[in-house]
């Protein structure tokens, strides 16, 4: 399992809300000098995603 970027942590964290669970993939896309996360929120029955960038 790849590490991920402390700061892409912090931002997930920084958007959750109450109730709502989240995880951030493993792996990720690097791009033009740049690293891109997945993030996943889940809330009750579904889920939803968020991408983000290193930059």
């Amino acid at each position: 399992m790849k590490s991920v970027n402390q700061d892409v942590f912090d931002t997930a964290k920084k958007i959750k809300k109450i109730f709502e669970k989240y995880w951030i993939g493993p792996h990720h896309l690097y791009l033009d000098g740049a690293h891109f996360y997945l993030a996943f929120y889940q809330r009750f029955d579904t889920t939803e995603m968020a991408l983000f960038s290193t930059i």
